[in-house]
């Protein structure tokens, strides 16, 4: 008989190539964006019509949405405010009044290097702040976010613990090949052959990241001449075209006008510190014991 995996997928924690690893694999039936990897009624259908029911161990769910919510908000890209908390109580209600026997998954990842992939993966998007100015905007909605400890009891009090599976993102970095072995092993799945150390959606250089902000800085002063549909119009249109790389000579040539110093980025020691009781339950995986730093547990 089949069962479901739901990935509560983190952004920059992996949920990129666990999708492309669902979707590869022989057993799993996976779909982007998709619900158990069907669009629709149509589809199930047509998948029974051509299948037998033992064909897949697991219908896989897997989304970033499952633990938050994000959106472009007016000419540029601003925190949409709304309680991270309970958004994520609810779906996790959701989840257990729809598929209340599924295995779960959740992959986390260090909160340094979190906050920093995250800032890439604003810019990719045609945010403009600068790395400090970032975290003081978004910075109270991230600790929120990224409680740990609280999306850990929220599903186990929810979901059988023994169901459950909670892993670091740092082991898929290290050794991808381990990092799926503990999923393969978690799910009872025989090994599946496959390209684990392709990467997937990797973030911006440094050089790449102030081209980027220094571009939609300049967009997003043009927009803002504009009455508020159109500019917002514009800047949505500049922004899709970001993610298709339309400007990337751009960009580059940016970066060798201007030759300036592009510094790494480091969250101050005060916005790490309001961390360090997120992940405290952590420490009860033994996957964690080698990545606790990360984790400000240590």
């Amino acid at each position: 008989m089949s069962k479901t995996l739901i990935h509560i997928g983190y952004p920059k924690a992996g949920s990129t190539f666990l999708q492309n690893w669902f979707s590869a694999h022989p057993n799993i039936g996976f779909k982007h964006n998709a619900l158990a990897g069907f669009d629709n009624i149509k589809e199930m259908c047509e998948f029974t019509c051509k299948n037998e029911p033992s064909y897949l161990k697991y219908f896989a769910i897997s989304s970033e949405m499952l633990s938050v919510w994000f959106k472009l908000d007016g000419v540029g890209i601003n925190p949409m405010l709304f309680d991270i908390k309970q958004y994520q109580k609810k779906i996790c209600l959701l989840l257990k009044q729809i598929l209340p026997d599924s295995k779960l998954l959740v992959v986390t990842r260090g909160y340094e290097e979190t906050l920093k992939s995250f800032y890439s993966e604003y810019i990719k998007y045609g945010g403009h702040y600068y790395f400090d100015d970032y975290l003081n905007v978004f910075g109270a909605m991230f600790e929120e976010y990224l409680d740990y400890n609280y999306i850990i009891r929220l599903y186990e009090e929810n979901f059988q613990k023994h169901n459950m599976l909670v892993i670091p993102f740092e082991m898929l970095r290290e050794d991808p090949l381990k990092f799926i072995q503990q999923i393969e092993t978690f799910l009872d799945l025989e090994h599946f052959d496959w390209d684990y150390h392709k990467a997937a959606n990797i973030s911006l250089t440094n050089d790449m990241l102030y081209s980027y902000r220094m571009l939609s800085d300049i967009v997003l002063k043009i927009c803002k001449i504009f009455p508020g549909s159109i500019g917002n119009r514009l800047f949505r249109l500049y922004s899709a075209g970001l993610l298709f790389k339309c400007f990337d000579l751009i960009t580059v040539c940016l970066s060798i006008l201007t030759k300036r110093s592009k510094t790494d980025r480091v969250p101050p020691a005060p916005m790490l510190e309001a961390f360090v009781e997120k992940g405290t339950m952590l420490k009860d995986y033994k996957a964690y014991q080698p990545y606790l730093d990360k984790y400000l547990l240590c």
